[in-house]
């Protein structure tokens, strides 16, 4: 149990997977009886204001490697500001990415996605490293692609590692014209979703991203109901005021009522794991979960994160580069944050530094979307 100082409570249940948000009559009543008391357990069935099922699954660290720094869209809300004019020169040869593949697995990062820019800029190289990530331990491999260069060939060149695959797109609306204004790439729409259906058909794991933003903030009932109908799992976020994203915020304004920095469910519940309660004691558990790798071999605790360069692993060898990581998800943990040390709720929160960051220009202060400070929840 978590007090807050208000004298209300948040108890974390992690054997039954629930969450309790209690008032302070009932943290009283803990705290004078104990957990154990039956009196208590019966109060406190039916004082809860959330008590959700939710999953208590493991932890696993995720490694962005960015194959290429071009894309074939130039999309209005891009953290990396990819475009087709992008040089991609100095990036990593195969050999390199396979070395920094086999260094992260070892230092046991569980799933790796390979992303860009476009990675399909790349295929030939693309299938190697999903290969060589194959052969090593990784639980789980994703290609982040805007879906518009997959081939035939290429889908066939992928089927073999379709156990341990993931293709994961991002979709802007279901009307071509507003997707296509966001890409800046007339028939992207068709393109991707072409693609899609043909990726679904074969076999393959989809999942698909929406990014809300200025143009489409009214688009993502229909997406979702899209996605419901073709059987692929789909999830949403705000657009990021980074790179390109700097110029399309507004929209912040209309959707942060209903915007939570608190781990949740698509069913809206909140998510609390055991693993990420133990990790937010020492670490911001986000950037000790992530670590994202340029073209170039830069290296970043993750990928929306471009103003914390902790290296390159060319330049300064991969010896040091998860001892850097750590170093730096140690600076960011709960306790060093403005008014999130104390909080009763910083175990079940997703604190994204890079978004505080973005809209306050201070790493170290309170989220403006913290469901407390917008009034989402009152604890």
């Amino acid at each position: 149990m978590v007090p807050s100082k208000e004298g209300t409570s948040v108890l974390y249940n992690y054997s039954q997977n629930k969450i309790f948000f209690l008032e302070k009559d009932i943290t009283d009543l803990i705290k004078e009886k104990g957990l154990s008391d039956p009196s208590t357990l019966n109060i406190l069935g039916s004082s809860a204001r959330i008590n959700e099922n939710i999953g208590c699954d493991g932890l696993e660290r995720k490694l962005f490697c960015e194959i290429v720094d071009n894309c074939n869209l130039k999309c209005n809300h891009c953290y990396g500001s990819f475009c087709p004019s992008s040089t991609d020169r100095n990036s990593l040869t195969k050999e390199q990415w396979k070395e920094v593949l086999t260094y992260f697995n070892e230092q046991e990062f569980g799933v790796v996605q390979f992303t860009g820019g476009e990675p399909l800029l790349r295929k030939d190289e693309l299938v190697e490293l999903v290969e060589s990530a194959y052969g090593l331990d990784f639980k789980g491999i994703e290609i982040f692609s805007n879906c518009t260069l997959f081939e035939e060939e290429l889908m066939g060149d992928l089927e073999r590692f379709q156990d341990k695959l993931k293709i994961r797109c991002s979709i802007y609306s279901t009307e071509e014209e507003i997707h296509d204004s966001i890409t800046n790439y007339p028939g992207s729409y068709t393109q991707t979703l072409n693609n899609l259906i043909k990726l679904k058909e074969k076999g393959f794991d989809l999942e698909t991203i929406t990014i809300l933003m200025e143009e489409n903030k009214e688009s993502l009932k229909e997406i979702q109901e899209l996605m419901k109908s073709l059987d692929i799992s789909h999830s949403y976020d705000l657009v990021k005021p980074i790179g390109r994203g700097k110029q399309n915020y507004s929209v912040i304004e209309d959707l942060k009522k209903n915007y939570s920095t608190l781990r949740d469910d698509e069913d809206g519940s909140i998510v609390v794991r055991k693993p990420d309660a133990e990790l937010s004691e020492k670490y911001n558990s986000c950037f000790y979960k992530t670590a994202s790798i340029t073209s170039s071999g830069d290296l970043y605790p993750c990928i929306f994160s471009r103003d914390i360069l902790l290296g390159n692993v060319i330049k300064d060898g991969l010896s040091t580069t998860n001892e850097a990581l750590l170093e730096n998800a140690e600076r960011f943990a709960h306790k060093n944050i403005e008014g999130c040390g104390d909080c009763e709720l910083r175990y079940a929160c997703n604190d994204c530094r890079p978004l505080v960051h973005s809209l306050t220009d201070d790493w170290f202060s309170k989220s403006p979307l913290c469901p407390k400070e917008t009034g989402m929840i009152n604890v």
